[in-house]
């Protein structure tokens, strides 16, 4: 696990060089939560249930893929490719050579060569059985424990389909360009963010929801507070004092405050955008941090292996 996630937050770093945050990603923390709600079908309210179920059939479970396990021979092959036990393979190398190859007839002795090499194939089989019931055992406890999340969900009503967050010929030119200002999107936000669990579309009583992490889909309105694993890339639509702990993507211990605020990308002399780099994305929630104190309203638009972990696990 502490290899996996070093190899991650190696990733990360590569990427963050790079600028490669993703087309879907910065679309969604550069443009207003009009756009972005539009983008993802976020209905106001929340979901109805029938779509939910639709999009969740249609796109699979909110889950990152798992790589295909090496065959059992490979796995056990591995366990002797640690240094200390290629300096034990040399040595037997070497004593078969000078001890048996070289040695005059009558005097080969090939008992430390012998000796070596039972010790090696000891360390590689209680190495191998260790790993494999570690696996076991990580994979029971994932059984066993089902990470939930907290949704917006409303009754199936087939005379509203009324998309949260219309669009309108301002918002077209807004999400254009940078003419978003911080205060705007805050107060746009504020007016237009479900609260409570009233539907805010009068199309019926919408639901607050307790859900698997694999059913969460884009479009979900989720509900975070202090303590709450973010269940998918999010879009935040209201925080109050929202602060993050990506240590599990960067590696940093200190926790990152996230605000609805439009994040606006610096630009080049020519005009052109520079990339969004992870820190600057300080409206956007990822899968795998956690919240650490204050709470949010905010909307999925990825999910499984579309999330920036899922893209980061792929390179791996």
């Amino acid at each position: 696990m502490a290899k996996t996630r070093r190899a991650i937050q190696n990733q990360t770093n590569r990427t963050l060089d790079r600028g490669d945050l993703g087309a879907l990603l910065g679309f969604a923390a550069t443009h207003s939560e009009q756009s972005v709600c539009r983008k993802a079908r976020a209905y106001a309210g929340g979901l109805p249930i029938d779509i939910a179920q639709a999009k969740l059939d249609l796109n699979g479970p909110n889950a990152v893929s798992e790589t295909v396990e090496d065959p059992t021979v490979i796995r056990f092959l591995k366990c002797f490719a640690s240094p200390f036990t290629l300096i034990l393979l040399a040595l037997a190398a070497i004593s078969y050579i000078t001890n048996v190859v070289l040695a005059p007839s009558g005097e080969q002795d090939p008992t430390t060569v012998i000796i070596i090499a039972i010790m090696v194939l000891i360390s590689g089989i209680i190495d191998f059985v260790q790993s494999s019931r570690g696996a076991s055992a990580a994979a029971a406890l994932l059984q066993m424990v089902t990470a939930t999340t907290r949704v917006r969900r409303r009754p199936i009503n087939f005379d509203d389909f009324e998309v949260l967050h219309t669009e309108t010929p301002h918002d077209n030119a807004a999400t254009d360009g940078a003419s978003h200002t911080a205060t705007d999107s805050a107060s746009h936000t504020k007016s237009h963010a479900p609260t409570g669990t009233a539907d805010t579309s009068g199309a019926g009583s919408s639901f607050d929801k307790e859900i698997p992490f694999a059913d969460v889909v884009v479009g979900d309105l989720v509900l975070l507070a202090s303590g709450d694993m973010v269940p998918a890339d999010c879009r935040v639509l209201d925080a109050k004092d929202l602060f993050v702990n990506e240590t599990a993507l960067t590696g940093e211990s200190e926790p990152v405050e996230k605000f609805p605020t439009v994040v606006h990308a610096r630009r080049r002399a020519d005009g052109t955008r520079y990339p969004l780099s992870l820190s600057e994305c300080t409206n956007l929630l990822f899968a795998g941090t956690t919240v650490q104190s204050g709470s949010a309203t905010a909307v999925v638009v990825a999910t499984g292996d579309d999330t920036y972990v899922g893209r980061m696990s792929a390179l791996l």
